[in-house]
Protein backbone atom coordinates (compact mmCIF):
# COMPACT_ATOMS: atom_id res chain seq x y z
CA UNK A 1 0.00 0.00 0.00
CA UNK A 2 1.36 3.40 -0.50
CA UNK A 3 1.78 5.93 2.28
CA UNK A 4 -0.55 8.83 1.78
CA UNK A 5 1.03 12.21 2.31
CA UNK A 6 -0.19 14.36 5.04
CA UNK A 7 -2.45 17.40 3.92
CA UNK A 8 -1.88 20.22 4.43
CA UNK A 9 -3.88 22.27 6.58
CA UNK A 10 -4.08 25.90 7.43
CA UNK A 11 -3.11 26.44 11.33
CA UNK A 12 -5.70 28.56 13.53
CA UNK A 13 -3.26 31.83 13.60
CA UNK A 14 -3.26 31.41 9.90
CA UNK A 15 -7.01 31.71 9.25
CA UNK A 16 -6.92 34.20 12.40
CA UNK A 17 -4.75 36.44 10.53
CA UNK A 18 -6.36 36.22 7.22
CA UNK A 19 -9.83 37.09 8.80
CA UNK A 20 -8.16 39.98 10.97
CA UNK A 21 -6.97 41.30 7.08
CA UNK A 22 -10.62 41.11 5.81
CA UNK A 23 -11.92 42.58 9.13
CA UNK A 24 -9.08 44.91 8.20
CA UNK A 25 -9.64 45.87 4.79
CA UNK A 26 -13.94 46.35 5.68
CA UNK A 27 -13.18 48.68 7.98
CA UNK A 28 -11.39 50.76 5.81
CA UNK A 29 -14.03 50.61 3.16
CA UNK A 30 -16.52 51.87 5.70
CA UNK A 31 -14.51 54.45 7.11
CA UNK A 32 -13.80 55.57 3.19
CA UNK A 33 -18.33 56.11 2.80
CA UNK A 34 -18.20 57.53 6.36
CA UNK A 35 -15.67 60.06 6.64
CA UNK A 36 -17.00 62.96 5.09
CA UNK A 37 -19.97 62.30 7.96
CA UNK A 38 -17.41 62.47 11.09
CA UNK A 39 -17.82 65.38 12.74
CA UNK A 40 -15.55 66.86 16.03
CA UNK A 41 -13.53 64.24 18.41
CA UNK A 42 -15.18 61.23 16.47
CA UNK A 43 -12.62 62.25 13.00
CA UNK A 44 -9.73 62.20 15.52
CA UNK A 45 -10.64 59.07 17.13
CA UNK A 46 -11.81 56.96 14.32
CA UNK A 47 -8.68 57.01 12.62
CA UNK A 48 -6.42 56.79 15.24
CA UNK A 49 -8.16 53.63 16.32
CA UNK A 50 -7.79 52.22 12.22
CA UNK A 51 -3.94 53.33 12.32
CA UNK A 52 -3.42 51.29 16.14
CA UNK A 53 -5.04 48.14 14.62
CA UNK A 54 -3.21 48.44 11.37
CA UNK A 55 -0.29 48.84 12.84
CA UNK A 56 -0.78 45.50 15.10
CA UNK A 57 -1.95 43.77 12.28
CA UNK A 58 1.47 44.62 10.60
CA UNK A 59 3.32 43.41 13.63
CA UNK A 60 1.75 40.16 13.41
CA UNK A 61 1.84 39.52 9.81
CA UNK A 62 5.52 40.19 10.13
CA UNK A 63 5.81 37.83 13.17
CA UNK A 64 3.90 34.92 10.72
CA UNK A 65 5.91 35.87 7.69
CA UNK A 66 9.39 35.41 9.66
CA UNK A 67 8.08 32.18 11.33
CA UNK A 68 6.91 30.39 8.11
CA UNK A 69 8.79 32.56 5.13
CA UNK A 70 5.64 33.53 3.68
CA UNK A 71 5.44 37.10 3.04
CA UNK A 72 2.15 37.64 1.49
CA UNK A 73 0.49 38.14 4.38
CA UNK A 74 2.82 41.82 4.74
CA UNK A 75 1.67 42.67 1.72
CA UNK A 76 -1.87 42.33 2.18
CA UNK A 77 -1.63 43.93 5.46
CA UNK A 78 0.29 47.04 4.24
CA UNK A 79 -2.02 47.32 1.59
CA UNK A 80 -5.04 48.10 4.20
CA UNK A 81 -2.11 50.26 5.59
CA UNK A 82 -1.79 52.77 2.60
CA UNK A 83 -5.21 52.80 1.48
CA UNK A 84 -5.94 54.20 5.13
CA UNK A 85 -3.28 56.52 4.90
CA UNK A 86 -4.14 57.90 1.63
CA UNK A 87 -7.57 58.03 3.10
CA UNK A 88 -6.70 60.06 6.52
CA UNK A 89 -4.62 62.53 4.43
CA UNK A 90 -7.06 63.36 1.42
CA UNK A 91 -9.23 64.33 4.99
CA UNK A 92 -6.63 66.48 6.20
CA UNK A 93 -6.05 68.19 3.47
CA UNK A 94 -9.73 68.73 2.16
Amino acid sequence: MAKQAPQRRADGIQKTLALLIVINLVLVVKYSEAQSHLYGLWALIVPVLLVVFNLILLKLALKRSRRKRDGAWVYLASLGIFILGFLVLRMTLM
